[in-house]
């Protein structure tokens, strides 16, 4: 009896040395790839499920059923090869200063990643420079970023209707992308508990699980309030049936291929379907006694070929057709040089804009809104004058 429990010990023994050496040779060889994109939680965030916190640590985003929502009162650092910064919520749960009395106009925007802008320091996003360089110039506005990553138009309707009341805006700008049609494919990653955050390990291993969880649920059905493959099918055929002479193979590709991403927004029947949608925002707002306008954002392929211009004939005629507001990004960053344009955008990434990016379109904002007839009046609440020739941008275009 003794040898055969010696026998299980030193198998167990060499069971545990042989896991631990792999682990530990897996460890160094992650230290070989890139470095891990995370974001370590330093305050708030917390996971109140006790038994769920010893396998997951604290996340800044979370799932609801209108979308993703940010922890409020949470401050996380983000890591990014050997980039480190922080993004910080209120208690709102928006990437902004806390809501207090309100003593001059606020601008609330609503959108989704581009504006939240999860890989710039927030000193650096478009919301914020608006409100700094405003101020510089004598006119006090107050600036409140509320967007996420990955929402859908619905799901920023949702939002909207959540913290309208408590910040009072007197204009609410809405940032449009081409994939407002449906919430984004791109799961809470989670992040590993505090014991394991050292490790690069953990945190790849995490995220690969994270993603790997998340197609497995698209999978079998579960499409956290995306729009069904058999209906995307028949906007597809839409597509195809509204542009039969479309003989640009680059465009007809890339539409193919990332339909229920971007390529969507080119059928008439997504905008049949967010229109409604447009509407309710507009009235939310008007029934808070709130502005609105539209900010709308190309991605890079559109600047740099020549595509049919159908998402923004529509979002053209929605706001003639509304009153509303409208300014075209794709309008103002083509009359830059190719190399200036590419600079706008993050390295190998055609959707989000780089610190360059933000400078420039806050300099398209602020230019905007002290020219615009609808967009004045509401900053005229303040008690500087408001004049284009007031304003200097802070840093070059």
């Amino acid at each position: 009896m003794s040898a055969i429990i010696k026998n299980l010990f030193i198998n167990l023994t060499c069971s545990c040395f042989a896991i631990t050496l792999g682990l530990a040779i897996a460890e160094i060889m992650c230290h070989f790839m890139e470095s891990p994109e995370t974001s370590k939680i330093l305050s708030g965030g917390i996971i109140p499920d006790f038994p769920k916190s010893l396998i997951q640590g604290p996340n800044l985003f979370y799932e609801t059923p209108n979308g993703t929502r940010m922890y409020p009162n949470t401050i996380a650092e983000r890591h990014k090869g050997d980039k480190s910064w922080t993004i910080a919520s209120n208690e709102l749960g928006c990437r902004s200063h806390s809501i207090k009395n309100k003593h001059k106009p606020r601008i609330l925007f609503i959108g989704d990643s581009i504006t939240f802008a999860e890989d710039i320091r927030e000193q650096d996003t478009f919301v914020k420079i608006v409100g700094s360089d405003l101020y510089a110039a004598g006119i006090e506005v107050e600036t409140i970023n509320c967007s996420i990553s990955g929402l859908s138009l619905s799901d920023e309707v949702a939002l909207l209707k959540e913290v309208i009341a408590q910040i009072k805006p007197d204009l609410v700008v809405y940032q449009y992308f081409l994939n407002d049609f449906q919430r984004s494919q791109n799961g809470v990653i989670l992040n590993p508990p505090y014991y394991l955050q050292w490790s690069w390990l953990a945190q790849h291993s995490y995220r690969r699980l994270s993603i790997i969880g998340f197609r497995i649920s698209k999978l079998l059905g579960k499409r956290f309030n995306r729009i069904s493959n058999s209906t995307l099918h028949k906007w597809w055929l839409e597509f195809r049936n509204a542009n039969p002479n479309e003989t640009n193979e680059d465009f007809i590709s890339f539409t193919k291929d990332y339909f229920d991403e971007v390529g969507a927004s080119w059928s008439p029947a997504s905008w049949r379907y967010m229109l409604p949608q447009l509407h309710e925002m507009k009235m939310i707002a008007e029934n808070h006694s709130a502005g609105f306008m539209i900010i709308s954002f190309p991605i890079l392929h559109q600047l740099l070929n020549q595509w049919p211009n159908y998402p923004d004939e529509q979002l053209l005629a929605f706001t003639l057709t509304a009153n509303v507001p409208l300014l075209k990004i794709k309008e103002q960053m083509q009359k830059q040089p190719t190399s200036s344009i590419n600079a706008f955008y993050l390295t190998d990434d055609p959707i989000h804009l780089s610190e360059l990016g933000h400078n420039f379109v806050s300099y398209e904002i602020i230019s905007f809104l002290l020219t615009n007839q609808q967009t004045q009046s509401i900053l005229s609440k303040t008690t500087q004058t408001i004049s284009a020739s007031n304003y200097y941008p802070s840093k070059n275009r």
